[in-house]
């Protein structure tokens, strides 16, 4: 996220909340026509440099039952074009509404399988509990997805094929573990969390 990105936001943050708060409080898989073409509406709000990858993170902390995170994952999960959520308005919005749809309906149709899925994990995991269904799918398609792709990190190494299948087992985070940490050069601009890691998450 850019400061011009910051900058935009505060000048559609009305359309933004208007658009959220049409969206239900309640799991995508339980709503309706009309519920999940409001999800899209959300989804497919956006401005240069800021389209539906950035803006869905946003609007699923709000409504983490309802709203997808639709990133580039995503989109090649589903047939679709890396960027196509952040292309022009009518094919991303194509792709959008498509793509929120059929997660309603394998979601709701799928159901048991997440249950399962989560009673699995639970043990070596706890957080898995609070997660939505939503949510937990949402990981399921992504690590899928990222295993897909062999590629060059942020800290210059190689995650290979298949690295979420073969990760080592690690202790799950607690909120013991994480401390604000200043972000900039100067250590004073800016705040983030770290989670017992080298590098700050920004938030």
């Amino acid at each position: 996220v850019t400061v011009k990105n910051v900058k935009d936001f505060s000048s559609s943050v009305e359309e933004f909340v208007l658009r959220l708060d049409a969206v239900p409080q309640k799991p995508l898989a339980e709503m309706d026509e009309l519920e999940v073409s409001h999800v899209v509406d959300f989804c497919s709000f956006g401005f240069s440099g800021a389209w539906a990858p950035k803006i869905t993170k946003v609007g699923a902390v709000f409504r983490p039952e309802a709203i997808p995170i639709l990133d580039g994952h995503l989109a090649l999960a589903y047939g679709y074009e890396r960027s196509a959520f952040s292309s022009k308005p009518e094919p991303r919005r194509t792709a959008i509404s498509s793509v929120v749809q059929a997660l309603s309906t394998s979601i709701k149709a799928q159901k048991a399988l997440l249950a399962e899925l989560r009673r699995q994990v639970e043990e070596s995991v706890p957080v898995v509990r609070i997660l939505t269904d939503l949510r937990l799918a949402d990981i399921v398609i992504w690590t899928s997805q990222d295993d897909r792709v062999e590629r060059k990190t942020k800290r210059k190494t190689t995650k290979p094929r298949d690295y979420w299948l073969n990760a080592p087992k690690m202790e799950a985070p607690t909120m013991d573990a994480v401390r604000w940490a200043p972000v900039g050069e100067d250590g004073t601009v800016g705040t983030a969390v770290e989670l017992g890691a080298p590098t700050p998450l920004v938030v």
